[in-house]
């Protein structure tokens, strides 16, 4: 029983006795509720009992006293704050929950369970609180109950109301409080209650909305099943007709559910109410049903127009769409609307309000809308008519719900201005014009526009220019409107008057307002005076022969607005006309423009020196004027003389001695002359400058006027000087002239001077002391001056300067600057002044002394000083005190060492060295122990004003108190003015032995009932006293005396014992609760703690629980109906018990049934605790109405949160069978088609009104009979299987009959149809699991799924099983991920060898999978399912009627298209089976065979035809039988696209059977296929060569490459072994050969290392500049030939050297740092790497590398033609020998050669990129893979010079060693010494190309030594005769002053690859200095060849030698 567990019978103190047991037997069989009271009275709940004694000692809520010694435990919980005290009773309800029905009362019971006497009654209040049922429900309740100690349960009752309503179960809750004298030890431990009411109406309501839609099915009722119900319906809805109902059978009651009917003509709003009977309770519900057919009515027109002469107009309203039902009326409203300004009711029409109906018979109502004529004019006024319900209508829509009426004005009005002119002038504002009515009325307000209109007057200059203005005329318009039309504006300009126009028009929504007067003249008048006169009256100008320009004006800044004609006349005043001007007389004209004009006048120069002159000018108007004013009317003109005079003193500066009495200074006419009859009189006089000479005591003051006229230019004067024998400045006075009266062109050249008086008088001064004496407190000191001879006449200045000695400048003393001091005459007593100020420095010091020295100023030199120092003395009188720093000092016990101070205190200073004595006194400290002793004297200095000392502190490590050292200081001398303080210091020496006290170790968790043993404990050997520690334990979650014994306890430590340990307890009980702590922490008892330290972080004690408890459901398995609505799961504590609440979660998995759709998905958490150990989940179950097979869920139980192994869960889920009730109703149906002339297609369908979610399996039975034209009939019986999918209501059997002349009649007709899975028992379509499970890792082998996936269609297809829509989605999204796997990681695909030679692709056999699937599993229903990257369709074609039938189509308008014609073909029914695939080329080849280059760039689509039940036979080929558009990347210029397909046979793409259409563009490719299979696009490159051709050509690159690299390394061997081919032409060759190598030796081992794309891009840079390189060699050919044959000398060949191998290989690096970044910028991308190491050509970076290697072809081009004309030019000159000639041209026919082979390779190249023609491609490979070979050939096998190296070195190493050839060598020798010495004297030919043959050669040959010259054996022999033969041969040139004296080492072999002569002969050209003539005279001769070692000895610095 579950009760029983509230029941403490296994209590650990044992059960409750035998006697209560049976009388809980007895009480068993009575009343529940009495059992539960008796239990709770007798068990403790708390397990816990107290002892006999405590028991006995309890009083109130004291357990025991302390002091008896007795253990009590408490048997409720503790009081929070009493240590001692328990609560002695718990108070609560009874139960947590209380289950009533509507007609029972509630009764809650509140108990008390008391461990002692209860002393006082307790109160309690009970009151109730609204849940879900609020107080409708219940009789709310607020009462008191009272608990005894002799009633220990009190009851209350809550009444429950019977609402007769059918409802959902509804609670609430009851509260319980302490109220009255509140009991101390009272714990109140379930104080609420829940009360749950249980419905007990027969009928409950569960329809959410109480309105229908017709066609819409609803349960309305669920009536007991138990129970007879009457209902009965009532409306205006008719049954049968609008509805009918039905009551439905369910377990849980039956329902009433109402279908409302569908129709298709409008009824509005119809409704019926339910009348319900049961159970003795009627029930009345109204259910109104929505119509769901619509009416559209409205006006015919949405715009009316009358005009208001016509009356009326008529507007009809209509239905215009929709029927009515007989009975249904439609009331509607039409109303007019004023429009606001516009059409008035009354006045313009009369207002329509009224009501029209319409019903089925009645659907168009017309009302008449009376229009007003009121005869007047106005604009066209609008109303609207409106339609609005008369009540609430439903489904009606407006379709013109308003019609705007327009009324049209046909008045005319007559306008215009009331005058045709106004006049106005300038000084109105503004002018006003009116407007009136001419003729008619004006009824509604017009808009008229008022424009102006310039005339002579100017707008913005006489008016104010204005826009158009709208002036709007309101009615009635009887008098004149008058405006103001322009704003007049003073000008204040003298004008004539100006006019202008104003225009009124009306605006043209007024056609009906006619102008009649539309323009009116405005005429302003002008008031302006002007004024004009000459711009000033005098004008002044110099008699120089100049104009005089004169100005007449409008004056005072008046404006002219016409022209003005002035009359000027020039008229005689002092000047004579013709004389001094010429006459002027002129008229001249004023305009706006030109408000000023002004004339010239000539002005006459005469040369005379004369008086200046003047005349006069006057101006006059040339016609009389009203408002002209002339002023001024005249104007003089004063003309100045322009003659000059200069005048002034002979000197600037006079000097005189005071003894010298006097000075003459004279006045000069310096330049001009004076006319005879002219006199000048200037004024002399003297100027007495300040502070300077004075008049009378320096001098004679002079003021006289001196005279000059033509005989007199000179004019002397004497200034008398006065001596005053005193000492003085020298002084300075001024001397001026002036004139005496007002004088022109007089100037003074020099108008003052000064005049120096010289002082020649001494003064003797000096101090009057030698010494002065002060004090420190005095603040300055002064000195005095006197006079120690002479007299001060004058202020003179002395510096006073001040000099340190033993006082200090700012310290002792103020510094100060020197001092300049002035004195005064006549200084007859001494002057005293303060000569420093003294400053106290608070020093205590010596006295001090300075100097103040005295010096005149360096302008008194005549001042002399007797006495010029004083000394001044500085006494000090401060006191100061000297002591420690501070009295105490503090240090730590630590072996270091402390600094006392002893300083200057209180601020004072010291200005000299004071000496103290330090000593250290013996106090607690021990000397020599603690410290070590002190005793030193320690000097205090100015600078040094403290002195500090270290005594040494000895760290003994013992832990002990505090000591102390003490200190003194004395003076080591006595001084007057020293004070000590403070004389002594203490040192105090803090002991620094800490002690860490810890606690010994970790503490693991202990069980229930166990012991911690917590251990502290020091360092052993550092506690050297008593230490003691108290030990306490705080609550964690563990809790103080119920879990654990937490006392507190005192630890004892001291030296001996350096750990100590206490015991904690820990508390067991029977209850489950989580794992418990609770910490300890220490803290120290006494004053040592400040050394003690404690543990930073205290432990934590763990309580293990040991108490298990398992949980379970109730039960295992749960059945309910679907129709249930939900179902309660319930969860339990099996076994154990609760002392804590645990969390569990519950989930629902998905089996069978699916969320949302079956059930509502559970995911929640239930909380058991110890006062409730069940708990419920509700699982609502959904009410789908579909048919389908039973279906479970499961629903798990787990812990919450972190798994605890002691919480046992059931880890079985519990089942929940959901049952179906929903029934299937199949029919079958007949559809015949309409018949063709070939077939008749007949129907058989399989019909439900049911929602599926399962499959039927139906087996139809049909008969058919044929009828034949020969009277004969044919039947039979045919069985067939159908299917009906989920969620389809029908599917159809097609019957096919081909027709034809025999058949005349058939029918095919239903039978049977049975269900051959009623119960569901089909065959399980194949699992995807293993394949996921292969998906989901990182490595999938692709491979692997491929041959899974075709396994799992292969079952399908075998099983003969139509795969399901959940199959058919699952398939396609692995067929996508498939290939997001191999797309996203190649890697796979590689490590797999997906594609290889040996096998084929897997997309072989992934393409054969879905073709099966496609078309013998793919249910045709599902429409076309589609994922990520694949998409799948099936189209069941019965009848055709396109042209093309789209069999699948893709993202962006991609899709494949099958001819309709070829599917007529067959004469039954077609399936076709498409699909398409992305990202394929991780399965499938990326390439089509036989052409190279070409990539897979599109998806793949694909299409099949099945016939019935075997794939269709092939028909014949067409043209187009399939057309597919496929989109891709975009193509370049260099791409075509290619369409192919997948053959399925040879695993290959072709392109067999399809073209490219000419509607395809650069991103998508349409082609046209004569055949269905797998397609795609392909781009390839132009004309790209097929791969036999790339084949034979990569031969040919790695023989050839292979055989020139090879050649290459022999022509740099034999270049660089022989010496004698050493030159500068086979310099080039070999770095031309060793350039070539490289890059020929890279491109074959790197060109393809693709792998690494940085390694890739490294060897094309590499590539890129040996090309470069080899090509710039190439070029030095032809630039080293030209040089050759253009310079005439050449000096410093090995500089060439240097220059070519630097341009070669620089040239190239530097053009690659420019080009590279170039190249970027112009097209963004690498630039090197991609397919091959090498540079790009889709980035068209290629011709980075084509650009300089043509212009470098082409610059060598050009040298060679200047090079063949310049040869040939030599050659008609004869400069050049034949031989030379010859050897030019044998070069040159090389280096061309060498050109062509190495040019014409990328000019071939250059025409590949336009078009890659097969021959080219040949040629081109050939000449590039041979090019080593050909240098070979032309280098080598064609030279004669290496041939013959070759013989030498074959003649050295191999036949001269034998004895025969050595001495007959040796004789040839000896015979052809002489011969050469006779030669070498008689040489006399002279040839003027020498100088070229010298050129010529040392550039074309190769260096050769003199020895190596010689021939073969045989040949010297043929040559040796008795005398010289002349014969053509290459001259050999040795000179002693040769013009080229390095070119020894470039002495050439004999070049005689030609045919010019025999090579044994030479030619020596001597160069010899004549010295009489001064030049050289080569001399030459011709003789036979001697032996090498013959040949005289050439030194490089005398001789140049050419063959």
């Amino acid at each position: 029983m579950a009760f029983l567990k509230e029941v403490c019978f296994s209590h650990q103190h044992g059960g409750i006795p035998t006697a209560q047991v049976a009388l809980l037997q007895v009480l068993l069989l009575q009343k529940k509720h009495v059992y539960i009271i008796i239990v709770t009275l007798l068990c403790n709940p708390t397990g816990c009992e107290l002892s006999e004694e405590c028991r006995t000692s309890t009083i109130g809520d004291e357990v025991c006293s302390v002091g008896t010694g007795m253990q009590c435990q408490c048997q409720f919980p503790q009081v929070p704050g009493r240590d001692n005290a328990c609560f002695d009773t718990s108070l609560g309800f009874e139960r947590a929950m209380y289950n009533v029905s509507e007609h029972e009362t509630a009764e809650l019971c509140v108990i008390g369970v008391l461990s002692g006497v209860l002393l006082d009654d307790i109160q309690l209040l009970v009151t109730t609180q609204q849940g879900t049922a609020n107080a409708t429900d219940f009789t709310s309740l607020t009462t008191t109950v009272t608990l005894t100690n002799t009633m220990r349960r009190s009851c209350v009752s809550i009444a429950i109301t019977d609402d007769s309503i059918s409802e959902n179960m509804e609670n609430f809750t009851v509260s319980l409080s302490l109220t009255g004298p509140q009991h101390s030890a009272a714990l109140l431990s379930r104080s609420t209650t829940t009360i749950s009411i249980f419905d007990n109406d027969v009928v409950k309501l569960i329809m959410e909305s109480d309105t229908l839609y017709e066609g819409q099915k609803v349960d309305t009722l669920r009536l007991s099943s138990l129970i007879d119900a009457w209902v009965d319906i009532s409306g205006t809805a008719l049954g049968d007709v609008d509805f009918y109902t039905r009551r439905v059978r369910k377990t849980s009651g039956d329902l009433l559910r109402v279908t409302a009917l569908v129709d298709d003509v409008w009824e509005g709003c119809e409704d019926f109410q339910l009348f319900v009977t049961a159970g003795g309770q009627n029930f009345v519900r109204t259910v109104f049903i929505r119509d769901l057919n619509e009416l559209h009515v409205g006006f015919n027109d949405s715009y009316y127009a009358v005009r208001e002469n016509d009356s009326s107009v008529t507007v009809c309203v209509t239905i215009q769409q929709g029927h009515m039902d007989e009975n249904a009326v439609l009331s509607l409203e039409v109303s007019t609307v004023q429009i606001p300004g516009s059409a008035q009711e009354v006045l313009d029409y009369r207002g329509i309000s009224t009501v029209i109906t319409f019903n089925s018979s009645v659907s168009v109502n017309c009302l008449t809308l009376v229009v007003v004529d009121d005869n007047s004019l106005e604009q066209n006024e609008t109303l609207m008519m409106s339609l609005s319900f008369v009540h609430d209508t439903y489904n009606v829509n407006f379709t013109q719900k308003s019609v705007t009426v327009k009324i049209m004005n046909d008045d005319d009005l007559y306008i215009g201005f009331e005058q045709s002119a106004y006049t106005a002038s300038e000084r109105d504002a503004s002018i006003s014009v009116c407007i009136e009515v001419k003729d008619g009325l004006l009824g509604a307000p017009i808009s008229v526009i008022m424009a102006v209109e310039s005339l002579g007057a100017q707008a913005n200059s006489d008016f104010q220019d204005v826009e158009n203005r709208v002036l709007t005329i309101e009615p009635p318009f009887e008098t004149p409107l008058c405006v103001a039309a322009v704003s007049i504006i003073n000008d204040m300009a003298f004008e004539d008057s100006e006019t202008l126009n104003v225009l009124l028009t009306a605006m043209d929504v007024f056609s009906r307002v006619i102008v009649t007067q539309p323009t009116a003249t405005i005429i302003i008048t002008d008031d302006d005076m002007v004024t004009v006169g000459f711009d000033q009256r005098d004008y002044t100008v110099r008699e120089d022969g100049r104009q005089l320009e004169m100005c007449v004006t409008v004056r005072d800044g008046m404006q002219l607005g016409t022209n003005l004609t002035v009359h000027l006349e020039s008229e005689t005043g002092t000047a004579e006309e013709n004389k001094d001007y010429i006459k002027l007389s002129r008229d001249i004209t004023l305009s706006p423009t030109t408000p000023e004009q002004c004339v010239s006048i000539d002005i006459i120069d005469d040369t005379a020196f004369e008086e200046n002159e003047m005349m006069a000018m006057s101006v006059s108007l040339a016609e009389v004027q009203e408002r002209v004013q002339i002023l001024p009317q005249s104007a003089n003109v004063f003309i100045t003389d322009n003659d000059e005079l200069h005048v002034g003193f002979n000197d600037s500066y006079y000097a005189v001695r005071e003894n010298d009495s006097s000075v003459t200074v004279c006045v000069t006419i310096q330049q001009g002359r004076m006319d005879e009859n002219a006199v000048l009189s200037l004024e002399v006089s003297t100027v007495q400058i300040p502070g300077s000479a004075q008049e009378v005591l320096d001098y004679r003051g002079i003021s006289t006027v001196i005279t000059f006229n033509s005989s007199v230019s000179v004019n002397c004067l004497m200034l008398v000087v006065v001596d005053d024998n005193s000492l003085e400045q020298n002084e300075t006075l001024m001397m001026s002239l002036s004139f005496v009266q007002d004088t022109y062109n007089v100037y003074f050249t020099q108008k003052s001077v000064t005049v120096k008086i010289m002082n020649d008088d001494d003064l003797y001064i000096g101090f009057e002391q030698s010494a002065y004496t002060a004090s420190e407190r005095n603040a300055s000191i002064s000195v005095c001056i006197e006079v120690k001879h002479g007299l001060l006449g004058a202020p003179i200045s002395v510096i006073m300067a001040v000099e340190s000695l033993s006082a200090q400048a700012n310290s002792d003393f103020q510094d100060v600057e020197n001092r300049v001091l002035t004195i005064e005459p006549p200084f007859e007593t001494p002057l005293c002044v303060a000569a420093v100020s003294i400053i106290n420095d608070m020093a205590f010091e010596d006295s001090e002394t300075l100097n103040v020295l005295l010096t005149p100023m360096d302008v008194f030199s005549r001042v002399i000083v007797t006495q010029p120092t004083a000394t001044i003395i500085i006494t000090d009188d401060d006191m100061v005190t000297v002591g420690f720093d501070q009295r105490d000092y503090t240090v730590r016990e630590d072996g270091r060492q402390l600094e006392i101070c002893v300083t200057v205190r209180d601020g004072m200073q010291l200005g000299t060295n004071l000496t103290v004595h330090l000593e250290s006194e013996t106090g607690t400290a021990e000397e020599n122990k603690d410290y070590i002793n002190l005793s030193r004297d320690l000097t205090l200095s100015p600078t040094t004003p403290e002195q500090c000392v270290s005594i040494d502190i000895i760290d003994d490590t013992a832990f002990e108190e505090n000591e102390m050292i003490a200190m003194s200081v004395s003076l080591a001398e006595v001084q007057e003015r020293v004070q000590i303080s403070p004389q002594s210091a203490n040192v105090f020496i803090t002991d620094n032995d800490e002690l860490t006290v810890g606690f010994k170790r970790n503490y693991e968790a202990v069980p229930e009932g166990g012991m911690f043993n917590v251990c502290v404990e020091v360092p052993p050997g550092k506690l050297g006293k008593d230490l003691t520690l108290q030990l306490s334990t705080h609550s964690g979650t563990a809790s103080d005396g119920i879990d654990f014994d937490g006392e507190q306890k005192l630890l004892s430590l001291n030296s001996t014992t350096s750990n100590a340990c206490v015991q904690i307890s820990t508390m067991n009980d029977t209850l489950y609760e989580d794992k418990e702590f609770f910490t300890v922490s220490l803290s120290v008892i006494g004053e040592n703690r400040r050394a003690v330290h404690l543990p930073q972080s205290n432990p934590t004690l763990f309580i293990e629980n040991d108490d298990d408890v398992f949980v379970d459901f109730m039960s295992s398995y749960y059945s309910t109906n679907e129709s249930a609505g939900s179902v309660d799961v319930c969860v339990w504590v099996v076994t154990g018990q609760l002392g804590t609440n645990i969390t569990l979660e519950l989930n629902t998995l998905r089996e069978t049934a699916t969320a949302v759709d079956d059930f509502v998905e559970v995911k929640t958490t239930l909380i058991l605790s110890p006062s409730n150990l069940e708990g419920c989940v509700t699982v609502n179950i959904v009410d789908d109405e579909a048919v389908e097979w039973s279906e479970t869920l499961t629903l798990t139980l787990s812990q919450f949160g972190v798994s605890d192994t002691a919480l046992n869960v059931s880890k079985k889920p519990v089942k929940i069978n959901i049952t179906d009730d929903d029934v299937a109703v199949i029919a079958l149906e007949t559809v015949t088609h309409d018949q063709t002339d070939d077939f008749r297609l007949v129907d058989i369908c399989a019909v439900t009104n049911n929602t599926l979610e399962r499959t039927f399996n139906l087996s139809v039975v049909a008969d058919i009979v044929m009828e034949f034209e020969n009277g004969t009939t044919h039947s039979s019986t045919v069985i067939r299987h159908l299917e009906l999918e989920p969620s389809v209501t029908h599917a159809c059997l097609s019957f096919k009959i081909t027709k034809n002349q025999e058949l005349s009649f058939f029918v095919v007709s239903p039978v049977a149809v049975e269900i051959l899975n009623p119960n569901g028992t089909i065959l399980s379509e194949p699992s995807f699991d293993e394949i996921l499970t292969l998906l989901k890792d990182d490595n999938v082998n692709v491979v692997e799924v491929i041959e899974l996936l075709d396994d799992v269609v292969n079952t399908l297809i075998n099983n003969e099983q139509t795969a399901s829509y959940k199959f058919s989605n699952t398939l396609i999204d692995v067929v996508s991920r498939v290939l997001d796997v191999t797309n996203e990681s190649p890697e796979v695909s590689e490590k797999e060898g997906i594609m290889t030679d040996s096998k084929p692709a897997p997309g072989t056999s992934l393409l054969e999978t879905l073709d099966k699937f496609a078309l013998q599993s793919f249910n045709s229903s599902h429409g076309t399912i589609s994922s990520n990257n694949t998409k799948i369709g099936v189209l069941n074609m019965n009848d055709v009627e396109k042209d093309f039938i789209t069999g699948i189509s893709g993202p962006e308008d991609e899709m494949i298209e099958i001819q309709a014609a070829v599917l007529m073909k067959y004469n039954f029914s077609v399936t076709v089976g498409s699909y398409y695939f992305r990202n394929v080329s991780g399965l499938l080849p990326g390439s089509i065979d036989n052409i190279s280059n070409s990539e897979l760039v599109s998806s793949v689509l694909s299409s099949a035809l099945w016939c019935e039940d075997h794939p269709c036979d092939p028909i014949d080929n067409t043209s187009e039988l399939v057309r597919i558009s496929l989109h891709h990347r975009p193509m370049t210029d260099s791409e075509e696209p290619r369409c192919v397909f997948y053959n399925l046979k040879t695993n290959r793409w072709s392109e067999d059977g399809c073209t490219v259409s000419n509607e395809s563009n650069s991103t998508l490719t349409i082609c046209s296929c004569n055949h269905l299979t797998h397609f795609a696009v392909m781009l390839s490159p132009k004309n790209s060569v097929n791969k036999q051709d790339a084949y034979n050509m990569r031969l040919i690159g790695y023989v050839g490459t292979s055989i020139s690299l090879t050649c290459l390394l022999i022509i740099v061997f034999i270049f660089t072994t022989f010496k004698s081919l050493w030159s500068m032409r086979n310099y080039i060759h070999v770095n031309l050969s060793i350039s070539l190598f490289v890059a020929q030796l890279l491109f074959v081992v790197g060109v393809d290392k693709t792998q690494n794309q940085i390694a890739c891009q490294t060897i094309a840079v590499v590539l890129h500049y040996a090309f470069l390189v080899t090509f710039m060699w190439m070029l030095m050919e032809g630039v080293v030939l030209y040089v050759a044959l253009v310079r005439v000398f050449v000096t410093k060949p090995h500089r060439y050297v240097i220059g070519f191998t630097v341009v070669s290989y620089g040239a190239p690096l530097v053009y690659m740092a420019l080009a590279v970044p170039l190249g970027f910028l112009l097209s963004r991308g690498p630039h090197y790497g991609g397919e091959i190491c090498w540079l790009r050509y889709d980035t068209h970076f290629i011709w980075a590398l084509i650009s300089p290697v043509i212009l470098i072809i082409l610059a060598n081009i050009g040298f060679f033609f200047m090079a063949i004309y310049i040869i040939w030019k030599q050659q008609t000159r004869r400069n050049l020998s034949t031989s030379q000639i010859q050897k030019a041209k044998h070069w040159l026919k090389v280096s061309v050669s060498l050109l062509v082979v190495m040019g014409i390779a990328w000019i071939i190249g250059v025409m590949t990129f336009h078009e890659a023609l097969l021959f080219v491609s040949y040629i081109f490979t050939v000449v590039v893979a041979f090019q080593g070979a050909i240098m070979f050939i032309m280098f080598v096998i064609l030279s004669k010079q290496v041939k013959l190296a070759l013989k030498k070195w074959f003649i050295r190493s191999v036949i001269m060693k034998s004895d025969y050839l050595s001495e007959h060598f040796s004789d040839f020798t000896r015979s052809t010494q002489t011969g050469y010495s006779q030669s070498h004297s008689s040489v006399s030919t002279k040839n003027s190309t020498v100088a070229q043959g010298i050129q010529l050669g040392a550039f074309l040959a190769p260096p050769a030594k003199p020895e190596v010259l010689g021939e073969l054996q045989k040949e010297y022999e043929a040559t040796v005769l008795p005398s010289p033969s002349p014969a053509p041969s290459t001259p050999y040139a040795s000179s002693r002053n040769s013009p080229l004296p390095h070119l020894q080492s470039h002495l050439e072999e004999d070049v005689t690859d030609g045919d010019e002569g025999p090579p044994n002969t030479f030619t020596v050209i001597y160069v010899t200095n004549d010295k009489d003539s001064g030049r050289g005279s080569p001399d030459t001769d011709t003789i036979c060849t001697p032996p090498p070692h013959h040949l005289p000895t050439l030194n490089s610095s005398d001789m140049s030698v050419t063959n």
